[in-house]
Parts: structure tokens; C-alpha cells; sequence
């Protein structure tokens, strides 16, 4: 992994994926993947409203023209052959205000099932760690976004809290899941992640 100092472009590899700080080719794929192609939308908190494709364009505008500055809350996800195919995120949510949350979206449809979340989300875990000195990292999602579930067992992420029927999609009740990864765990299990 390659750590850009403030005032740099970071850039963290795995073995197919990268992530990036943001540039400018990317406010197009913004812009298409918030009006055209939303797919993905329809299991990222598919309850709440998406932006609008201007609100997230000037977002990533907002963020290109600050410049990188400290730890990242939010990087691209690239493959070697440069597609960009998506974003990692790290928030603190209102109920857990003290606890570090992530989030991964493929925007692309056309790359799921390929591995590449799980190289990025793994990426992700490893900087965000490092960089924060975090003991645990966590996660949320709903029953019904089986992908997800998925991949945070890939990652080393626990169920930590299950409330029943709390999320209501396409007319469906599901429950909404909090999980949980300790850095211990995550390195023992990924022991190349670690850069020490």
C-alpha cells in the first residue's frame, strides 16, 4: 500500500484494485451513475432518497477543489486498468457517534461478483486502522442486501446488532444489521493488508 502525505494524491493497491483520491474524469461517472445508471442504488439504504446527480457532482467538486488534507473519509475504487467502478467511505452515524462506520459502493453492475468489493473493502480496512489506530471498525446494512452480508463475513466483520423488521424495501420488512471487525482479527486474517 502507497500513503500519499497531506497535500498528495494517495493511492492504495491491492492485488486488481485501487483506491484513489478523487480527480475531475470522475464528476462524469458521478453524474451517470446518480441519474442513468442507479441500480445500485436499489440496495444502498434503498429507504432513503439519493441525492440528485448535481448534489453528489458538487460534492465531489467540493472535495477536488479543498485538496486532500489528513486521514481520507472517502476514496475511489479503481481497477489496475484505471475503470472507476465505485467509492469507499468511513462516517460516524447519529446513534454511534463514537464508532467508526464504512461503506462500499460498486456503482457498476457490470463488476459485481468479481471479488472486487472484498479487495476493496479490505484496502479500505487496512488504512483506516492504520491511520486512525482504531481497535474496531464496523458496518451497516439490511437483511435483504445478501451481497453485503456477505462480503462483511469475507472481511472478518461479526454481527453485532440485529432489529427485527426495522427496515421496510419494495414492500418487504428486513432487519437492519450493525456488524463489527477488530484489527486483531482483520490482520491475523489478511496479515498482507498490514503495512508495519
Amino acid at each position: 500500500m502507497a500513503q500519499g502525505d497531506n497535500g498528495q494524491m494517495l493511492i492504495l493497491r491491492g492485488d486488481d484494485v485501487m483506491l484513489r483520491d478523487p480527480h475531475h474524469d470522475d464528476l462524469a461517472d458521478y453524474q451517470r451513475w446518480f441519474s442513468v445508471e442507479t441500480e445500485w442504488a436499489e440496495w444502498d439504504a434503498p429507504w432513503g432518497e439519493l441525492p440528485t446527480a448535481l448534489a453528489m457532482v458538487d460534492r465531489i467538486r467540493h472535495k477536488l477543489q479543498s485538496g486532500p488534507n489528513g486521514i481520507r473519509t472517502r476514496l475511489e475504487v479503481c481497477l489496475d486498468d484505471g475503470a472507476h467502478v465505485g467509492a469507499v467511505a468511513s462516517y460516524h452515524d447519529k446513534q454511534h457517534f463514537d464508532a467508526l462506520h464504512l461503506g462500499l459502493d460498486l456503482y457498476e453492475p457490470a463488476y459485481w461478483g468479481r471479488g472486487i468489493g472484498t479487495q476493496a473493502l479490505k484496502l479500505w480496512m487496512a488504512y483506516l486502522f492504520e491511520a486512525h489506530g482504531a481497535s474496531e471498525l464496523f458496518c451497516a446494512t439490511w437483511s435483504g442486501n445478501e451481497r453485503m452480508v456477505r462480503l462483511a463475513a469475507r472481511c472478518e466483520f461479526r454481527e453485532l446488532e440485529r432489529r427485527d423488521a426495522a427496515r421496510e424495501v419494495r414492500g418487504n420488512s428486513y432487519d437492519a444489521l450493525r456488524f463489527v471487525a477488530s484489527r486483531t482479527t482483520f490482520f491475523d486474517a489478511n496479515p498482507g493488508f498490514r503495512s508495519e
